[in-house]
């Protein structure tokens, strides 16, 4: 009995049997690979679809996780997938949206040099940053009756005061991008650009302009701003400070319907 089993464990079929369990731990640990990379790869072929790559076919898909699952690289599809299908970089994603400002109407020159661009360019500015603080000091309750108000506006009047309120606020709300400046056409000596009040901001500058100082040119797009019909469509009755003084005691009505009487509130030069 003991000599047959000695010749059982040295037989062939005896050590087919040995070696096949002595392999199970190695094939348990080879089974469990390939079902983990089963079921990653079939995940990712799975997700290509929803990030917008086009999906394989189901007999390629088949034969994908059927005879080549170990020549699958998980990294490399999906690096393909976010690199060349989709054509996004992380960075590309990070990257902010341009400013909405960049896409603003800009200032339309016509036949004006760089120099005079520059000019308007900057007595634009200069007006822009005066009008805005004029209009907020309007709005400020009891400023009706400042003396500010009342040299170039007259004496305290509910309606009148609604007037220019609504009128400075309509200005500081101007969209000075959208303007049309030319040069070279206008030959006049005496005003500063030419325009058409029913044609908003389109200015044609005259000699005048170029001739005089910054608080002149300020004087000229005020005073073009506040005519023009979309603004409030004012007349321009008087000039100089002193006559517009003279006017907001003795016509207040006019007063505020005079270009150059919000010239002078707006500018307020010297303080009141």
């Amino acid at each position: 009995m003991y000599l047959r089993s000695l010749d059982y464990l040295a037989s062939p079929t005896a050590k087919l049997v040995f070696q096949l369990t002595s392999d199970i731990p190695k094939m348990v640990f080879k089974l469990s690979v390939l079902v983990t990379l089963s079921c990653l790869t079939g995940f990712a072929l799975l997700a290509l679809p929803v990030m917008g790559v086009p999906s394989l076919s189901s007999d390629v898909a088949d034969n994908t996780l059927a005879d080549n699952v170990n020549d699958v690289n998980l990294g490399t599809i999906l690096a393909d997938a976010t690199d060349e299908s989709l054509n996004l970089a992380p960075k590309d994603l990070l990257q902010e949206a341009p400013p909405i400002n960049s896409r603003a109407p800009q200032a339309t020159f016509i036949g004006c040099t760089i120099q005079q661009q520059r000019i308007i360019t900057t007595a634009v500015e200069e007006s822009r940053s005066l009008i805005i603080p004029a209009h907020q000091f309007a709005a400020v309750p009891g400023n009706f009756n400042s003396r500010r108000f009342r040299t170039w506006f007259g004496a305290f009047n509910i309606t009148r005061e609604i007037t220019v309120l609504h009128n400075l606020e309509r200005m500081a709300a101007a969209n000075f991008n959208t303007w049309v400046h030319t040069c070279g056409i206008c030959t006049s000596t005496t005003q500063g650009a030419d325009f058409d009040r029913t044609r908003y901001g389109q200015l044609s500058y005259c000699p005048f302009f170029w001739n005089e100082g910054p608080i002149s040119r300020i004087n000229v797009l005020v005073s073009r701003l506040v005519q023009f019909d979309s603004i409030a469509g004012v007349g321009n009755f008087v000039t100089g400070a002193q006559a517009s003084r003279d006017l907001a005691i003795s016509n207040p009505n006019r007063a505020i319907d005079n270009a150059y009487s919000y010239v002078y509130f707006v500018r307020n030069n010297p303080p009141l």
